[in-house]
Parts: C-alpha cells; structure tokens; sequence
C-alpha cells in the first residue's frame, strides 16, 4: 500500500489537578487569649486553586478572557508567548496545535501565555477524489479546498488583536497517502499553519533589540538543526544553531533558498536545484544564509495544447514576479530584497507530466536571484 506522512494536530486531553485542603483543628477547649480572633466557624480553609493549563485557555477563543495568564504589551522589548487552538467540523472542541514555526514561543507554563491564536475552519468545498487501488480494497482520499477564519486574541481579555479570514486551495492529489482507521474514504485539507505564521510574526517578535525566549531543552537531540527549521528565517525569526555570517573574500558563504506561491502558503526548500548546489552546506548548521522567495503575481503569455491523446491536455506558461529577501541565517537580519521578474519561456514543451488535464507552468527564478546574492554568498 501506498504510504504519505500526514501532518497532524496535537489534540490534549484536559487534566485536572485537585488542591488538598488544608485541615485547621482547635486543640482541646482552648479558649483564645483576650482581643485575639477566635478560630473559623468552619474550621478548615477552601481548597487550592488547580494551576491553570493550557487547555483552560481555549475559552479566550470565545472571548473569555484568563486573568491567570499574562497581560500582552505589545512595546515589549521581550518575544511574546502564544498558544494556537483550532477547531473543525469534525472536532466538536477546540484542540491545541501550534505550527512548527511558532513552537519557539509555546511557554512551559499556562500563566506566562500572552496571545492566544484561534483557527476555526468555517468553508471547505471538495475539489477531487484520489483513488488508491494498487491494493485491495480500493481507498479513496477527497482533496478540499478550506476557508479559515483566523483570530489572535489577548489571552487575559480575549481583546481580538487582528484577525482575517483566508480561502486556501486545495492540493494535487498525492502519489502515496497513509490512510488511519478501516473506512474506505478520507478527506484531507490545505494546512492553515503558514497563513497563521505570517499573522503572528510581528506580533510575537520582540522589539529590536530585544531577547527572544529560549529554546526548551537545547541540549535534546531531537532539537538537532534540520534544513527544514531554517524556513522560521524568512518569518524573521532567529535560528541561534545556525552558524554566524562571516562575509569572508574568497570564500562562499553557505546559503539556502526557500520559495512559496503566495503569502499564506508553504516555503518550500530548493535544495535539489542543480545551480544552487556550489552553496549548499553538508548541514543545517553550517548555513550562514537564508533567501527567500515569494510569488506576487503571475502573468499568462502563452498555452499549449497536447492533443496526441484524449481529453487534450492544455499548458498554461506564466511570466512572474517574486518578492526576494535574504537574511542572516543566526539572526534573521535582513541584508538585502529586490523584486526578480522571470518571463515564461516563449515556447511549447516538446513534453509534459500533468497533474491535471489543465496544468501551468510558473519559470524557476533561480539564476536571477543567484546573480542579486552573490555579492553576499562569494564576498570578493
């Protein structure tokens, strides 16, 4: 059977956690001095309060406020804790999860939240089915498109700090899929996780010049630096394991390319890139630099058609316009942005894999962002 890995939220299950109460017994018939307060009519004190957890805070998504956590001000100078919630049609509750790219402002303890993200997907629309029948029975996996409605809120008012709503497009059906349970159809949805990113960054990001909070554990292998963890760089968050920017003449400085299609999509690594491969480094901790690459707009030139077989299939070709950054891997300072427009290729492709009867082609805007970062990656 046909296997992908599926991302998947962390859903917690609500822990209580009961005070003792502290038993207050009068010795004998001991009577108590002149002018002192006798002991209580009740002769015991109320129970502890239980300490607040993570999963109390799902209430700000409704706007009730936790005057437990932490007030948020925004003109900290410190990075800003914040939690994520989400909730769909087949979770009656809200659940915790926070994107891979925030875990670094996740507390260790519920009283020092800040901000608390709610998700709630509110749309969704299916676009196609995939069928897995290599082996039976024969699975079936439906691709949606989703609409979320995306609140940050003030953890102790439940104040909405920002908010938007975003429509996200449905993926290509994959070529494996790991299906859970024994039920013969399953439904996926574009993830959520980036738009939320892009909304929270500058709202958890300390002011310049300030610290960010530490990460947990730092010791834990399972913390060790993969390519991957370098995409927080373009949100403009810090990656402390990556190696520092030395700007020596005559020698590159290790540099790696993530791109994305839009503002609430995936930054992709473009590691396998044949031209980037002389500044590619044998790991993610010897990267000294971060670029990053985001689609503005796209502009059609030119279709194909491929008619040599029924239905016909058509080409779309796409001139484009990307917005460039690059960064300091350590710090995520930037050093440079330009806008790198690449035009579609002024002919038809003898041959094409199509993901779909109607597929388009966006041209690779590599070598022109190279040809913008090389005064920085090979310093003369």
């Amino acid at each position: 059977m046909p296997f992908l890995r599926r991302e998947a939220a962390l859903t917690l299950g609500r822990v209580f956690v009961l005070g003792l109460p502290l038993l207050l017994a009068a010795c004998g018939n001991k009577k108590s001095p002149p002018g002192e307060a006798g002991p209580s009519s009740s002769g015991a004190a109320g129970p502890a309060a239980a300490p607040l957890q993570m999963e109390d805070l799902a209430g700000v998504c409704a706007g009730k406020g936790e005057p437990r956590a932490k007030p948020f001000t925004k003109a900290g100078a410190a990075a800003h804790a914040m939690i994520a919630f989400e909730h769909g049609a087949e979770k009656p509750e809200f659940s915790l999860h926070l994107p891979d790219q925030l875990t670094n402002f996740r507390p260790e303890k519920a009283e020092e939240v800040e901000l608390v993200a709610c998700v709630v997907r509110s749309a969704q629309h299916k676009i196609e089915t995939c069928s897995f029948d290599s082996t039976p029975p024969a699975r079936y996996l439906d691709m949606n498109d989703a609409t979320y409605d995306i609140s940050i809120r003030e953890a102790t008012t439940g104040t909405i700090v920002v908010n938007k709503t975003v429509t996200l497009p449905a993926e290509p059906c994959p070529r494996f899929h790991t299906f859970f349970g024994k039920g013969e159809k399953e439904s996926t949805f574009p993830s959520s996780d980036y738009a939320l990113t892009e909304m929270a960054r500058s709202l958890v990001l300390p002011a310049a010049g300030g610290i960010g909070l530490k990460l947990p554990n730092p010791e834990a292998g399972v913390l060790k630096l993969d390519d991957r963890d370098l995409d927080r760089v373009c949100y403009g968050f810090p990656e402390t394991r990556a190696a520092a920017y030395d700007k020596t003449p005559g020698k590159v400085s290790p540099t790696i390319l993530f791109t994305r299609v839009n503002d609430n999509a995936r930054y992709n690594s473009s590691t396998s890139d044949s031209d980037l491969k002389p500044w590619l480094a044998e790991s993610a901790a010897r990267y000294q630099l971060v670029l990053c690459a985001t689609e503005k707009s796209r502009t059609k030139k030119k279709e194909c058609k491929f008619d040599d077989t029924q239905p016909v299939h058509l080409l779309d070709m796409y001139s484009a316009t990307f917005d460039v950054t690059l960064r300091e891997a350590k710090t995520a300072k930037v050093l440079a942005t330009k806008v790198v427009t690449e035009e579609a290729s002024a002919v038809c492709p003898t041959m094409w894999f199509f993901k779909s009867p109607h597929d388009s082609d966006v041209p690779s805007a590599v070598k022109p962002i190279m040809d913008f970062t090389r005064p920085f990656t090979e310093p003369k």
